[in-house]
């Protein structure tokens, strides 16, 4: 007879354990503080039910862990109230970021809010099989997201050590065929169309919106204060004169010519860019992706120049639709945009020659343009490019702003951009004579030597 009812037995003791495993005061308030937090995001649609709401999404998760875990280790009998408790905090965790990354109509789906919520005794707010899916589904996003990176970063440390790991990388078709993949998928992230919107949004100031205009008279009060021992720039002759001569709109009846690097898939001239009319865009990829047939192909250091005024020189690659670039007009740009492209080359030296190939391309003002209307220099990077806060991410960004300047731009301005969860650095540079001096001899005091563009995890070394 004991035989008989032994599972139901061992059922009981495994449900009587189940009863027994509990959650300390001190973790539970760790549990509602984290998911509290997650919850921020989405006050406008919670309102004053966040408090039940979050005790609500925490009992849930317990509850729906202690199943699962009750039902894993069953068979084992191997139950353990700190391997448990350690699944529930994971799991809450996952709760909290999830929550945090959600769209609110998203949480909809398993957060019922109801006019009785704060009347009705034991309400139920929470979809169980829902909060699961979505936590679910979370994961995988998060797991995509990492498959991206690591796609994108492996192929490009593979590119560091010689000159034939360089020269492998960047031509071996099925590892650049990955790599174009993965920065597809990049691009569709919220963050990066953000700061694309921003270059966007840039580019349009400056050549529409009188920021070209702004941002020369900024540097032209400067340089005359300067020149005229701290005298006021009103009373300088002439200068009133010459800034109002200056137009707004510096590109009124022709198109902004843009010079995009790295571009996978021509994001400034496709649907979603709002300006793409004003745009002229010469799109550049090491590997374009397979729907971008208006990139052209390149490694971007090996492109030639053409004077000023020439056409782009291009071949076929092939037998397919896609053309390769060999070289460019000189000083014929309005706008260099690069995103998420330096941080990826495997050198300082050669994230530098990038930004100095640039500046070839741009063009600079002439003696007969106005003085204002030159190009402009966008670049966006990853946080973790930089870092945020203490002193090696300060110094590894004034670094960065003076190799630019060195070059021959002028600092617009540098911005660290948020969007959601994610952070990410942005600059804008004006495109002025060359600075550095060519002098390279030991003898020269005059000569600057560059260290390059260092990341922050290269400062440390």
């Amino acid at each position: 007879m004991f035989l008989a009812f032994s599972p139901l037995l061992y059922i009981l003791i495994i449900m009587k354990r189940k009863l027994t495993f509990d959650i300390p005061d001190s973790m539970r308030d760790y549990f509602l503080k984290r998911t509290s937090w997650g919850l921020e995001m989405h006050e406008q649609y919670i309102n004053e039910h966040r408090s039940k709401i979050t005790e609500s999404l925490v009992d849930t998760t317990i509850d729906i862990m202690s199943s699962n875990y009750i039902h894993k280790q069953s068979q084992n009998n191997d139950l353990n109230e700190k391997v448990w408790r350690k699944e529930v905090h994971k799991e809450i965790d996952w709760l909290s970021k999830a929550l945090r990354h959600a769209q609110t109509s998203a949480i909809t789906s398993f957060i019922t809010i109801n006019d009785t919520i704060s009347t009705t005794e034991n309400f139920e707010c929470i979809n169980p099989r829902s909060l699961q899916n979505y936590i679910a589904k979370y994961k995988l996003d998060i797991a995509s997201n990492k498959s991206t990176f690591h796609s994108i970063t492996s192929h490009h440390h593979s590119l560091k050590g010689d000159i034939n790991n360089y020269e492998e990388g960047t031509t071996n078709k099925k590892s650049l065929e990955i790599y174009a993949n993965a920065a597809v998928a990049m691009g569709e992230k919220l963050w990066v169309r953000e700061g694309l919107k921003w270059m966007e949004k840039t580019i349009i100031n400056f050549f529409k919106e009188g920021g070209a205009r702004k941002a020369y008279i900024k540097t032209f009060k400067r340089v005359e204060k300067e020149k005229s021992g701290n005298q006021d720039i009103e009373e300088i002759e002439g200068s009133k004169i010459l800034l109002e001569s200056f137009p707004l709109d510096l590109k009124e009846s022709e198109k902004i010519k843009i010079l995009d690097i790295g571009s996978c898939y021509n994001p400034f001239a496709s649907p979603s860019c709002g300006s793409r009319d004003y745009f002229d865009v010469t799109a550049i990829d090491l590997k374009p992706a397979k729907s971008a047939s208006d990139v052209l192909q390149c490694d971007f250091l090996d492109v030639k120049s053409v004077p000023k005024g020439e056409s782009i020189i291009t071949q076929q690659i092939d037998d397919s639709n896609l053309m390769r670039c060999l070289k460019l007009p000189e000083n014929t740009y309005d706008a260099a945009t690069i995103s998420l492209v330096l941080s990826y080359l495997p050198t300082p030296e050669q994230r530098l020659a990038m930004i100095e190939q640039a500046w070839k391309f741009l063009r600079k003002a002439e003696p007969s343009d106005h003085r204002c209307d030159s190009g402009i220099l966008l670049i966006m990077e990853k946080l973790s490019c930089l870092g945020q806060g203490g002193n090696i991410a300060s110094q590894a960004i004034k670094l960065w702003k003076k190799e630019i300047t060195a070059v021959g731009f002028e600092l617009i301005t540098y911005q660290l951009m948020k969007v959601d969860w994610h952070y990410y650095h942005v600059f804008a540079f004006r495109a002025v004579e060359k600075q550095r001096s060519i002098d390279t001899s030991s003898n020269s005091k005059s000569n600057t030597i560059s260290k390059g563009l260092l990341m922050r995890g290269e400062m440390r070394e």
